[in-house]
């Protein structure tokens, strides 16, 4: 193998193993929290209001992208603390807020949106949201 491939090789398993070779933005990581929260109140919504199965398609949806919930809580809580300066007890108490204000958004914006028709179509939305998130 020639010498000067060994670093690209290096840099591809990194960026393998790791995601994205950018640091998400704060605003990706907040873009992201909102799909996430209109994807779970949505499949809820389905599930509990309509009795439209929606949850095992949901957590399966999760499990699918949970790195990328991972990196955007994490690019918020390291924003909170090195821009925000809010120590780690402020910021678990910060990020309960970060949520309520996302399930917020999500009221505003899409709930009185979802129908029947909407909760029959579930698994196109998930591909949707999945779509939206910066990896």
């Amino acid at each position: 193998m020639k010498p000067y491939l060994i670093p690209g090789i290096i840099l591809l398993m990194t960026v393998g193993l790791h995601g994205n070779a950018h640091a998400m933005t704060e605003k990706e990581a907040y873009n992201n929290l909102i799909f996430f929260q209109a994807a779970a109140n949505e499949g809820e919504f389905c599930e509990n209001k309509l009795n439209i199965q929606a949850l095992p398609a949901l957590k399966k949806w999760q499990r699918e992208n949970a790195s990328v919930l991972n990196r955007s809580i994490n690019a918020i809580e390291h924003h909170l603390m090195n821009d925000k300066g809010l120590s780690k007890p402020e910021v678990k108490l910060a990020m309960v807020e970060v949520w309520k204000k996302m399930d917020d958004i999500d009221r505003r914006r899409l709930a009185d949106r979802r129908t029947h028709k909407t909760c029959m179509q579930f698994a196109q939305s998930l591909k949707f949201y999945e779509s939206r998130l910066t990896q």
